[in-house]
């Protein structure tokens, strides 16, 4: 879809439609790897509760975080957009990294109680 300019032409690009669709990137990536680190937290938890615990409530922390950083990047990029100014860091990047590893370390500990 387009919207009619100033002038009448129609616009082919909206500036706040690429920060839109990453923002909602980011929650599904989230939600994803949230979802999946709790399913490996409750596995392991079936075998040893307390590692299964802990690997839980870091995730859930992780997840947290990595909410309140996408939702500030987001708002933060939409002003830089509107101003033409230089666009937010990439801290959220590290801590969907650390969510990542969090998954993986869960699925090697699962795997060292399975053997």
């Amino acid at each position: 879809m387009s919207r009619s300019g100033q002038d009448g032409q129609a616009r082919l690009w909206d500036p706040g439609a690429q920060n839109e669709r990453t923002r909602l990137a980011w929650q599904r990536t989230l939600l994803s790897l949230t979802v999946a680190a709790l399913v490996v937290a409750r596995l392991v938890a079936t075998e040893a509760l307390l590692p299964g615990l802990l690997l839980g409530g870091v995730a859930l922390l992780l997840g947290l975080v990595m909410a309140v950083l996408a939702g500030r990047r987001y708002s933060a990029a939409e002003v830089a957009i509107r101003s033409r100014g230089q666009l937010p860091d990439g801290r959220v990047n590290l801590v969907m990294v650390l969510l990542v590893l969090t998954v993986g370390a869960g699925a090697g500990l699962l795997l060292l109680l399975w053997s």
